[in-house]
């Protein structure tokens, strides 16, 4: 399980990829997380959990090996990204999109880098 914080704002972002229901919510244990229910979306590649507060989980069912699999984690980080600035008080409209960008930008990027995606390797 991969953690990145969310930038300046007081939030983490927690990344799983594959690894059953247990074993996620073993790792958030060691995180300090417990008490949560992960409730699995059938059919679903991947989905996005507010495990805390403070902390979003973003829990990929597969490696990621393509295109497709990479813009599923986009996906999912935008959820984390809504998610964190409305509770900072950052509705999504057109004067507040463009922070909604930079920590979009933020997120991927801090992701790509820990998860060793590069153009390389795809």
């Amino acid at each position: 399980m991969l953690k990145v914080k969310a930038a300046c704002y007081p939030f983490n972002v927690y990344i799983q990829i594959c690894g059953t229901k247990q074993t996620v919510l073993d790792k958030l244990k060691k995180e300090g997380i417990k008490g949560i229910d992960l409730v699995e979306v059938p059919n679903s590649a991947a989905a996005t959990y507010d495990v805390s507060s403070n902390d979003c989980l973003i829990w990929m069912q597969n490696p990621i090996r393509t295109l497709e699999d990479l813009s599923i984690l986009n996906h999912e980080i935008f959820h984390c990204v809504v998610r964190i600035l409305r509770d900072c008080g950052i509705d999504l409209n057109v004067s507040t999109e463009e922070a909604y960008a930079y920590l979009t930008d933020y997120l991927c990027l801090k992701i790509y880098k820990k998860l060793g995606i590069t153009l390389c390797s795809m």
